[in-house]
């Protein structure tokens, strides 16, 4: 006697047959909802304006940008101040300059 067993997913909006899953993470809460490629296209396309003017926190694998940590601060804080960038030797650095010094390299 052979036995098979068939897993089907449903999308848990509407349930239609053939969805997968999706995960996404809002104020530090991660979730996971089943849908369709229909409903997955509208949750794109609701995030999509917000997605576009936020910063990225790291790669879908959840390690970081590859250029995060490949920078030394004092190397970075030369550099700025001698472009007449007023860098702290402690606290955050502004992204922008980050970002720009990063381009240079």
């Amino acid at each position: 006697m052979v036995q098979r067993t068939v897993t089907q997913i449903t999308d848990d909006l509407d349930g239609t047959p053939g969805a997968r899953s999706v995960t996404f993470a809002l104020e530090g809460a991660s979730y996971s909802i089943d849908l369709s490629e229909v409903n997955l296209a509208r949750l794109r396309e609701a995030l999509a304006p917000f997605i576009e003017n936020a910063v990225r926190e790291g790669a879908a694998d959840g390690r970081r940008a590859s250029s995060v940590g490949t920078w030394r601060r004092e190397d970075l804080q030369e550099w700025a101040k001698a472009r007449g960038y007023r860098v702290g030797d402690r606290g955050r650095v502004p992204q922008g300059i980050v970002d720009e010094y990063l381009s240079t390299r």
